[in-house]
């Protein structure tokens, strides 16, 4: 989950191609925030939080200590040469530690097919 979310806030490619980048900021934020308060000592989740936390839309959302489970979350990106891909996001906790991992597949049959055309090529 660190992985996805310091990208969601730090790499600009994903802000231009996420269709409504800042719900999903904001959704992926509360998570966070749930996550953070489970493990507060956690150094790794402490690196994440200091490289976001100027982010303002990372901030209203922490401002607002809005907490979420991790479940699914739905991605609608617009991608140069692919169009329109849905995608749905699911957050796996690794039994044993406090591990997540985020799996993404695709959200309908378009994104499937579009998908297997692009490896394809």
């Amino acid at each position: 989950m660190c992985t996805r979310f310091f990208r969601t806030f730090n790499d600009p490619h994903f802000r231009v191609v996420m269709v409504d980048w800042e719900n999903y900021a904001s959704a992926l934020t509360a998570k966070f925030r749930q996550l953070y308060s489970r493990t507060p000592d956690s150094k790794a989740l402490f690196e994440v939080y200091s490289a976001v936390k100027d982010d303002p839309v990372f901030k209203q959302t922490w401002d607002q200590l809005k907490v979420e489970e991790l479940g699914e979350e739905r991605l609608l990106l617009s991608v140069p040469n692919a169009g329109e891909l849905y995608f749905v996001e699911t957050f796996l906790k690794f039994l044993g530690n406090d591990d997540f991992i985020g799996v993404q597949l695709p959200g309908d049959e378009g994104t499937r097919k579009r998908f297997g055309e692009m490896v394809s090529d």
